[in-house]
């Protein structure tokens, strides 16, 4: 997107930024924001009245959602709605149409036995950490904004792209011991190669789907 003359980019960064994320796309006009000030993101939606809106701001480590749970729901359940509800009010008010891609997690589906390999969404949430629980929270609610005040909405659930295949035993990411059996380095190099890029592609297509459902 960032090639493209017929699309203006803007982004946002938490108001206690560094300025490294300025200088890392700088085709991209930032302004400060407080996902979790329901005014500040409504002013900054108004302001851009954008077309599409890449929800991906929030908490996003799971250590720190067991360390400190309150201000993870604060921030991944109170962002996506003062998203939503900016972008809903956008086009209530200024009869301007937005649709929105919320990045949801593969954590919401928590330990999913062997059988229900591979993961789609017939299968049930079962969130197993604080992190998971808020960004199962955030995807039913874009769901439900969708449905009850027809936002165009897209939900994606990416798996991580930096281990390899979980067995079912996971815990959620807090224990490397559970991810897989012990291999050595070569061939687990070489499995991973080969999942991060499956993986790659599974992403890519999230973002197809994306584009196909909204247009370009």
């Amino acid at each position: 997107l960032t090639q493209r003359s017929d699309v203006r980019l803007f982004g946002t960064v938490r108001n206690t930024y560094s300025p490294r994320a300025e200088n890392s796309l700088p085709a991209v006009a930032y302004s400060p924001l407080e996902i979790t000030d329901k005014d500040q993101v409504r002013k900054v939606i108004f302001d851009i009245s954008p077309q599409k809106v890449f929800h991906l701001a929030g908490q996003a480590f799971v250590p720190a959602s067991l360390n400190d749970p309150y201000e993870t729901f604060r921030t991944n359940i109170d962002g996506m709605i003062n998203v939503l509800e900016a972008v809903r009010q956008l086009r209530s008010e200024k009869q301007i149409s937005c649709s929105v891609l919320m990045v949801s997690s593969g954590e919401v589906y928590g330990a999913v036995p062997g059988e229900f390999s591979p993961i789609d969404e017939s299968v049930p949430l079962n969130p197993s950490n604080p992190y998971a629980v808020s960004k199962a929270c955030a995807d039913l609610i874009a769901q439900q904004y969708h449905k009850t005040f027809g936002v165009d909405v897209v939900v994606a659930r990416p798996h991580r792209l930096d281990r390899g295949l979980r067995r079912p035993c996971d815990l959620g990411g807090l224990d490397d011991e559970v991810i897989g059996p012990r291999r050595a380095p070569a061939e687990r190099a070489a499995e991973e190669h080969t999942v991060h890029r499956d993986r790659t592609r599974r992403h890519s297509g999230f973002l197809r789907h994306y584009r196909a459902r909204v247009g370009r």
